[in-house]
């Protein structure tokens, strides 16, 4: 079974993406400005375009995979989630960790965006799958009726 990709899908994808990190990006640079008087707003801005862009490279990179063959989607995804992870680790850690500890905000600044854009991740990739026609042959279990299982008794 292979994805058919409904046209204009990337561009919706991005699209949605742009619009929901920019907005969590307000939220946060006022939450931080204001309530903590912290400003980190290089940092959470790298944050923000970093995840912004790995989004984007995972959605196509499961597009693709998926016009190929589906049944490994789900392992190609956690791939994608653990790439982002290992560029917060490799990238980004080592300058919050500067003075000897990563503190909450310092990690939110890269969670934030990172839970946004799997949020949209996760919308798109599941309007895409749902548009799939299901082999109920492959998938449909049946079950025996309780009269037909106590009769073989």
């Amino acid at each position: 079974m292979k994805i058919v990709v409904e046209k204009g899908i990337v561009l919706k994808f991005i699209t949605y993406l742009i619009l929901s990190l920019g907005l969590g990006y307000v939220i946060q640079f006022y939450v931080f400005e204001t309530i903590f008087s912290i400003n980190n707003d290089l940092w959470s801005m790298l944050c923000y375009l970093t995840n912004a862009v790995l989004a984007t490279l995972v959605f196509i990179g499961l597009l693709k995979y998926g016009e190929k063959q589906i049944d490994n989607l789900g392992y190609v995804f956690l791939v994608g989630s653990l790439l982002k992870f290992m560029v917060y680790l490799i990238v980004f850690r080592p300058f919050f960790n500067k003075d000897g500890a990563t503190t909450k905000l310092e990690f939110l600044s890269f969670f934030i965006p990172y839970a946004i854009a799997l949020v949209v991740e996760i919308y798109f990739i599941t309007k895409v799958l749902n548009a799939i026609p299901v082999d109920k042959t492959k998938y449909l279990v049946i079950e025996e009726d309780a009269e037909d299982v106590s009769e073989e008794e």
